[in-house]
């Protein structure tokens, strides 16, 4: 039997797993042996090339005689490398090595924009001066989308990108604070110190529909008991990032599972082996009814071996005043927001070419009390009957080996992330609701066939509860995962091949517990009127590629695709049954579902002229399925399926000589396939996940950059979003019906965002800088429609803010008015059994003050 008779008995005999994993290694093997192969070329090809000398002198003179000699096409500024020198004569049969060599030392790069074309830009870390405005940036950006660096005017992607320098100006501390200036990212309060993210409407529960990378790791929440992560988004504080990438439409080729809507990538400063160097900062702020807030960051370069090893230190601290009261247990100033942590990153290059990066980034996050009120109490009221503080703790660590063999780099990256969080909510109103349903009663009266409880029976059971009240739910959850990925490119070729792996384990301890009537504290020692604990893991495995292929001078066509599988497994255990909510019913023992499949990806890309890219594409994302762990569910709604969305879209980047007017405008049409929704069971005490049918999103975004002046400059974004059920299905236990037509929830179906700057020079050292922003987002509705029982709608809201400030050398003061107009409109308006009108305020009116100095 012949190797390939091989491979179709085993696909034969264990497909689908079998096969994958079968498909997962030869293709991996197939990557490594490629790896190999080109190696061993790179190195016959050194070997044989003729020597190449430079003369000292000029670097821009070596840089022409070393493109003259290779055969390259050199672009070049020669403002980045005036006044530089190279001090001795150069030799080398590589001219790769030759290259490295020269740009190394003057803290330049080169980006191969194809196999025999390079430009030279300055490094990120080059640049440490404080920036005040975004049109500071070099004209050209160079991204990493496709997880190879391309030029952002080049790069066939719909994106936008924040310079970490800009994003300190203009105030972006957190993922919130970005997305109130990109209106295509929307995020969503989802409980007391809990955000969902969503782009171009795709938003549901179970795995995030957005990913989240900082630097190499992706990071998706714990799921709970309701197997949600998406709910639970990293919220890690910006500090000393060199840049954010964001991705709209589905990424499902290079970045897998959850980016089905997009791709959110923080990437932050790496160590500069060259110059000791840092930064300070430190602010205050004061919230429109709220407490004082406050701020602090440092961050610290070493250079420990010059030219080979350096260390980068960040650390700090953020306070958000709290502006919620509770008169019931004259309580005040409550969601406050507390955020600690740091980053340290050490990178080594122990030979030309090669380098070893570790990093570690820890954040503690604590959240005083309850961060929304309710409609019917008035503005900044929450009058629950407990207090439901919120604590975590996030660190993430990465270890990469990068090596360049010229025309390819091999990139080898593991990470492991670990998340604690202790979770606490009210459940006073949920058991309340017991009182009144029959089944309820029927279950603690352990009653048979169709008895129903006594009119005695209903007050002993309403009496019962009285004594549980007020009541709380108590979950300590802790998430590890460990993840790797090895991928290799070719910034000439234009390719990327890799391998990903991940696993994910969790552990859930849900308490229902009395509190304190007096004060509404945890009592301590727990008082337990129902536990049960629940485990689970995630496990993925993806093989995957993407290939560029120029078709003339103007054509190019993109080819990429994934194969992917993963295996949830969970289980459920009662420790203690809670004879109000019938948890007893719940059948302990472990759940599994697993799916194997593909992502494909089709792009045609056109550019008429050097300023302008046309562009179109079809392509596919996905999410894992998974199980549902509660009470009196039935066999088929135990587990779901996968969701899957294709993505049809034509896209335009526009850019007019001397960059004085930047345009990019993307049309799209989303079909969302299998889509995961959230329900609750009948008694509304706990929530699921399952498969609803099929969903259409199509819209249009814009973006534009126009300079009037020298120094003055417009910016507009625009989204545009309708996003709508193709079939009619049920929505819970209580009878509704989303119809086809309807809207999808929690999707705004317009938001924009505009901006007016002017900076002025006062003298060589002295400038000063003004800024207006405006900002509109449409209104949304949280269920699909009014036969729903908790349907809201949250109105439209607008906001005005305003930026103002100084340079003078090395310092930098900057002045902030947010919500000038002090609009008090909602974010988000949602009702559930939890307690109905709860209300999730916007940004109040805020007024800033930061310093900053540069070390």
């Amino acid at each position: 039997m012949n190797a390939g008779e091989n491979v179709r008995f085993a696909c034969r005999a264990r497909f689908p797993a079998g096969c994958l994993r079968l498909i997962i290694s030869k293709t991996s093997t197939a990557i490594i042996c490629a790896l190999l192969i080109f190696g061993l070329h790179d190195a016959s090809a050194i070997a044989a090339a003729p020597l190449i000398t430079l003369r000292a002198g000029s670097l821009e003179n070596a840089l022409t005689e070393l493109a003259r000699q290779a055969g390259w096409q050199l672009l070049l500024d020669p403002e980045i490398v005036r006044g530089l020198n190279v001090t001795a004569g150069q030799k080398n049969r590589s001219a790769h090595a030759l290259l490295r060599q020269l740009l190394m030392r003057h803290q330049l790069e080169v980006r191969w924009l194809s196999r025999n074309a390079l430009m030279i830009t300055r490094s990120p870390i080059a640049s440490r001066r404080p920036a005040t405005t975004p049109d500071d940036s070099a004209p050209e950006i160079v991204v990493t989308a496709l997880k190879r660096p391309t030029i952002i005017s080049d790069t066939p992607v719909s994106m936008t990108v924040e310079l970490g320098q800009t994003m300190i100006s203009l105030g972006m501390r957190d993922i919130r604070t970005v997305a109130r200036g990109h209106p295509e990212l929307t995020v969503l309060d989802s409980a007391v110190g809990q955000q969902r993210l969503a782009i171009r409407g795709i938003v549901g529960s179970g795995e995030p529909t957005v990913g989240v990378y900082y630097d190499e790791t992706a990071i998706a929440g714990p799921g709970g008991t309701t197997f949600d992560p998406g709910a639970i988004s990293p919220d890690l504080d910006l500090v000393d990032v060199d840049r954010m990438e964001i991705l709209r439409g589905p990424q499902g080729t290079l970045y897998g599972a959850s980016a089905m809507g997009g791709v959110i990538k923080m990437l932050f400063n790496r160590p500069d082996p060259t110059a000791w160097h840092g930064e300070a900062r430190a602010g205050v702020e004061q919230s429109s009814g709220a407490g004082p807030g406050r701020s602090a960051s440092l961050i610290f370069n070493a250079p420990l071996v010059h030219d080979r090893l350096a260390a980068r230190f960040s650390i700090y601290n953020r306070h958000i005043g709290g502006r919620i009261r509770n008169p019931h247990l004259n309580l005040t100033d409550l969601g406050q927001v507390e955020k600690t942590g740091g980053r340290i990153a050490i990178e080594w290059s122990p030979t030309a070419g090669a380098k070893i990066t570790a990093s570690a980034i820890y954040q503690h996050t604590k959240v005083s009390d309850t961060n929304f009120w309710y409609r019917d109490q008035g503005y900044y009221i929450n009058n629950q009957s407990t207090r439901t503080p919120q604590r975590n703790r996030l660190g993430v660590y990465n270890l990469k080996f990068e090596y360049n063999l010229g025309d390819i780099s091999a990139t080898l990256s593991a990470s492991r992330y670990d998340w604690h969080i202790v979770r606490l909510m009210d459940y006073t109103t949920i058991l309340n609701a017991q009182k009144i349903d029959p089944i309820a009663c029927r279950n603690y009266f352990l009653l048979i066939g169709e008895s129903q409880c006594s009119e005695s029976q209903i007050r002993d059971f309403a009496a019962f509860i009285d004594t549980r009240l007020p009541g709380l739910v108590y979950q300590p959850m802790s998430l590890g995962s460990e993840s790797g990925e090895l991928r290799i490119s070719s910034d000439a070729a234009n390719w990327t091949a890799g391998i990903y792996l991940e696993r994910r384990r969790e552990h859930i301890y849900s308490y229902a517990v009395l509190a304190e009537a007096k004060n509404g504290s945890l009592i301590q020692p727990l008082d337990i009127t129902g536990l049960r604990t629940l485990r689970s893991s995630l496990t993925q495995q993806a093989v995957f590629g993407e290939w560029t292929r120029p078709l003339d001078s103007a054509w190019a066509l993109t080819l990429g695709g994934r194969l992917f599988r993963y295996q949830r497994r969970a289980s459920a255990k009662v420790n203690i049954p809670n004879p109000i909510t019938g948890t007893a019913a719940l059948q302990e023992g472990s759940y599994e579902t697993s799916e194997s499949g593909s992502n494909l990806k089709l792009l045609l890309s056109y550019r008429p002229a050097k300023t302008i890219l046309l562009y179109g594409q079809i392509s596919q994302g996905f999410r894992p399925g998974g199980v549902n762990i509660a009470p009196s569910l039935t066999n088929d709604i135990q587990t779901y399926g996968a969701d899957r969305l294709i993505d049809l879209e034509l896209g335009m980047k526009l850019r007019t000589p001397g960059n004085r007017m930047a345009l990019n405008i993307d049309v799209y049409r989303i079909y969302w396939l299998n889509m995961i929704t959230p329900f609750a069971t009948s008694n509304g005490a706990f929530g699921y996940n399952s498969n609803v049918g099929g969903a259409i999103s199509q819209g249009a975004e814009a973006e534009v950059s126009y300079a009037i002046r020298s120094r003055t400059t417009i910016q507009g974004r625009v989204s545009f979003i309708d996003a709508r059920l193709t079939q009619d299905s049920p929505i819970g236990f209580n009878g509704a019906i989303a119809k086809k037509g309807d809207r999808l929830p929690n999707t705004p179906n317009i938001a924009v965002h505009a901006s007016l700057q002017h900076r002025r020079p006062l003298s060589t050292n002295l400038s000063v800088m003004s800024r207006l922003e405006l900002g509109f987002v449409g209104g949304m509705t949280s269920a699909f429609n009014r036969t729903d029982r908790y349907f809201e709608r949250t109105p439209s809201r607008f906001f005005l803010d305003w930026l103002f400030s100084v340079d003078h050398g090395r310092w930098n003061v900057g002045l902030s008015v947010r919500n000038i107009l002090k609009d008090r409109t909602p974010a988000r308006i949602l009702s559930s059994t939890a307690g109905t009108g709860q209300i999730y305020g916007s940004a109040p009116r805020t007024i800033g003050l930061e310093f900053r100095h540069i070390i």
